[in-house]
């Protein structure tokens, strides 16, 4: 049986993305950064997060529409690149090679995974 536990190089990758998304989110502007730690991050809904920073609905809907937008634009290289790694193999095709990190900002692509 394999083993199911993600081997090392999937854990490196998790924690880079990790940091990565919370460096993203710290470099975001203030007011799209408060509504993302908010409504973004799962702590509370839209109309929690109006209201904690007083503002319409709307516009905290506008905000963090505008943070994911951003957060994609910010992540999407190393997004793509791990995506690339991960992908099945066809038969007949042989694996790569890992060397270190798989994380650059080659390859942009849009995945979408930040929404």
């Amino acid at each position: 049986l394999a083993d199911p536990r993600p081997g090392p190089l999937a854990s490196v990758e998790e924690v880079e993305l990790h940091t990565a998304l919370l460096n993203a989110v710290a470099s975001l502007r203030d007011n799209y950064r408060e509504v993302w730690e908010l409504a973004g991050g799962g702590e509370s809904g839209i109309a929690e997060a109006a209201c904690a920073l007083g503002i319409t609905q709307a516009n905290a809907m506008s905000r963090l529409r505008r943070a994911r937008r951003k957060l994609r634009e910010i992540l999407a290289p190393m997004l793509t690149q791990c995506a690339a790694c991960h992908q099945p193999l066809r038969p007949g095709v042989e694996p790569k090679q890992e060397t270190g990190s798989s994380l650059n900002s080659s390859s942009i692509k849009d995945t979408g995974a930040v929404a």
